[in-house]
C-alpha cells in the first residue's frame, strides 16, 4: 500500500539536484518552521522574507535574534513602517533600555 502523504517539499528540505523556484502554501507556516544552513547560505535573509510578508499580511510577528542582526531589525522596522503598523512595532532588547520596551514578571 502507498505511504500516507507526509507533506514536505523535497527543496525545502535540501534533496532536489535541480534549482527552481520554491513555494510554500500558508496553510502549512501555522506550525513551526525550522531552517538549518552553514554560514552565509541565506537563513537570514529566508527569515527575512518570512517575516515581511506576515508584516504585510496583518500577523502578529515575534522575532528572537540571538545574534541581533542589525540589517535583519532595520527591515522589520521599515516593513511596519511601509504596511501603516509602525506604532505596533516594539524593540526588547536590554542592552539598549532607552528604546527598548519593558516588561516587569512581578
Amino acid at each position: 500500500a502507498p505511504l500516507p502523504p507526509v507533506g514536505g517539499k523535497p527543496a525545502l528540505h535540501g534533496v532536489e539536484p535541480d534549482e527552481a523556484p520554491v513555494y510554500m502554501d500558508l496553510g502549512e507556516r501555522v506550525g513551526h518552521t525550522l531552517v538549518l544552513g552553514t554560514t552565509r547560505v541565506g537563513k537570514t535573509r529566508l527569515a527575512e522574507i518570512l517575516i515581511t510578508q506576515d508584516i504585510r499580511r496583518g500577523d502578529v510577528v515575534i522575532v528572537f535574534d540571538p545574534k541581533g542582526d542589525a540589517d535583519l531589525l532595520r527591515r522589520m522596522y521599515a516593513e511596519c513602517k511601509r504596511a501603516g503598523r509602525e506604532q505596533q512595532f516594539y524593540l526588547f532588547h536590554l542592552g539598549h533600555p532607552d528604546i527598548s520596551a519593558r516588561y516587569n514578571a512581578i
